[in-house]
C-alpha cells in the first residue's frame, strides 16, 4: 500500500506542477492577445488564431487536470 501511496503523491506532484504550467501559458496568451488587440485591432487573422491557441490551451489544461485527478488519488 506505501507504493501506492508514494504513486499518488507522485502524481499529484506532478500534477500541481502542470497544472499551473498549463494556468501560466494560458494567461500568458490572454495577456498576449489583449496587448496585440491594443496594437492592431483590425488584425481579425492574429486575433482568430489567439483565441484558436487560448481555446486548446485551456481545453488542454482542463483534459490534464482530469486524467490527472483520477491518478492522484484527489478524484
Amino acid at each position: 500500500m506505501s507504493r501506492i501511496r508514494t504513486l499518488e503523491e507522485l502524481v499529484r506532484n506532478h500534477h500541481r506542477l502542470i497544472s499551473s504550467a498549463m494556468q501560466a501559458l494560458y494567461d500568458d496568451v490572454l495577456s498576449h492577445e489583449r496587448y496585440n488587440r491594443e496594437e492592431d485591432p483590425n488584425d481579425d487573422e492574429y486575433l482568430y488564431y489567439a483565441a484558436v491557441v487560448s481555446n486548446d490551451v485551456y481545453d488542454l489544461k482542463m483534459h490534464i487536470d482530469a486524467t490527472l485527478s483520477v491518478w492522484d488519488g484527489s478524484k
